[in-house]
């Protein structure tokens, strides 16, 4: 890594960050077409019966960690939290296994994370949905392992918020940031019993905060899948849906749409979950990296990252963004919206005083402070490190750095991104 700038970097496939990428991006405009039909019915989710239903799941804390995976080719499970070195919880050296995409169960104390055998040069295999149990003390064992039958990329879970499932989505081989996931598998992780959603487009999904209903950011426009009845609808006037995110009370969809005619475009729009009351809140932005927006965990705000325009280096040279991000935080607790951009963090656990850029960012459970995992150059950006860091949202001068590295972190391991599920409440 030393020696590569992020721009150069492009073609890294632990980076994600590659031209296949704008080339799909490309492809997505030309195929959208707008609101679809519905899409297939699909069965309904088996409820668990017998052994399964009498295993309630694991409850506890997880004591505040953030869980991610520091490699970008043969990844473990690692656990950090301020004032505590980061430590492998998951893995061994030299055991064979890729581990990637940890989350955690929303107010539990399980992490589902994805394994596989093999190597971004020679192709997946062995891929299965993993689950641990962690304790406060940042211990964690592995109690369930289920096949994924036919992937051939490592599976990223996102969790619904009762614990109840997991959905994963499956997408062709090859390092691009948001691939289009051609399935979607609703698991229950405690039968292991899986129900998939055949021929999606998909690029994004996210559950509603009851469990009950799955969006997805497809191709077609933005899905809602119902458990109780099997049926997915396409929610009216919401084409070219790039990412979402479902606010806290369910009742508001964070869509960030991709605009027509206009390559590499985004705007990010507010509706009611049926679609209604649609309004724009950010036009016409560009960006290359991100999950898309997220939701605050208290509802008030919404993160998203937007390509800056310029930077000033420490001797006041001022050059052009690359693939730099501003952070955005959009304040939607009233009724018009407002915005504003994070100032750039510095601190470095080395002592450089260079600011940090985000691949991601998320939210810290209790919406104090923003989790960006991202890089930080040097002037001439010559050599740089990889980081996660935590940037309190009053002020970012405060940053403390999690965890600093001079090896690549796997920023995009796979579609979706499910960072946002990465520090547990």
């Amino acid at each position: 890594m030393n020696g590569r700038s992020p721009a150069e970097a492009t073609l890294r496939p632990g980076r994600r960050r590659t031209r296949l990428a704008a080339l799909a991006a490309v492809l997505l405009m030309t195929t959208a077409t707008g609101c679809a039909a519905d899409a297939a019915r699909t069965d309904s989710i088996p409820s668990p019966s017998g052994d399964d239903a009498a295993t309630p799941p694991p409850t506890g804390t997880q004591g505040g960690w953030i869980a991610f995976s520091a490699d970008w080719n043969e990844d473990d499970v690692m656990l950090v939290r301020p004032g505590e070195e980061a430590h492998r919880a998951v893995g061994a050296d030299d055991d064979g296994m890729s581990r990637s995409c940890p989350a955690f169960e929303p107010q539990g104390a399980r992490l589902a994370f994805g394994t596989a055998t093999g190597s971004w040069e020679t192709g997946w295999t062995d891929v299965a949905l993993s689950i641990a149990v962690v304790t406060a003390a940042g211990e964690a064992a592995v109690v369930k392992e289920i096949p994924l039958e036919g992937f051939t990329e490592r599976a990223c879970p996102i969790w619904s918020a009762d614990g109840r499932w997991i959905a994963v989505g499956t997408a062709p081989a090859g390092p691009t940031r948001r691939g289009v996931m051609t399935e979607i598998l609703i698991i229950d992780p405690e039968s292991g019993d899986i129900v998939r959603l055949p021929e999606t487009t998909a690029t994004d999904f996210e559950w509603a905060p009851d469990g009950d209903v799955l969006y997805i950011a497809d191709e077609r426009g933005v899905l809602a899948y119902s458990l109780a009845d099997g049926g997915t609808r396409t929610i009216d006037d919401t084409p070219v849906a790039q990412a979402l995110s479902v606010s806290p009370d369910g009742q508001t969809l964070a869509v960030e749409r991709r605009k027509y005619n206009a390559a590499e475009r985004y705007d990010l729009v507010l509706m009611d979950s049926d679609g209604s009351d649609q309004r724009v809140i950010a036009a016409d932005y560009s960006q290359m990296h991100g999950l898309g927006p997220v939701w605050s965990p208290d509802g008030a705000h919404v993160v998203f990252q937007r390509s800056c325009e310029t930077i000033t280096d420490d001797s006041g040279e001022t050059r052009p963004c690359r693939e730099e991000h501003d952070v955005v935080i959009a304040d939607v607790s009233g009724a018009d919206p407002t915005q504003a951009v994070v100032e750039r963090p510095t601190a470095r656990n080395d002592g450089a005083a260079a600011p940090w850029f985000p691949y991601s960012v998320t939210w810290s459970p209790d919406s104090s402070t923003l989790l960006y995992l991202g890089w930080s150059c040097d002037v001439n950006c010559e050599s740089y490190v990889d980081g996660l860091i935590a940037v309190p949202v009053a002020d970012s001068t405060q940053t403390v750095v999690l965890y600093e590295t001079t090896d690549a972190i796997d920023a995009y391991p796979a579609s979706p991104m499910n960072n946002f599920q990465s520090w547990a409440g």
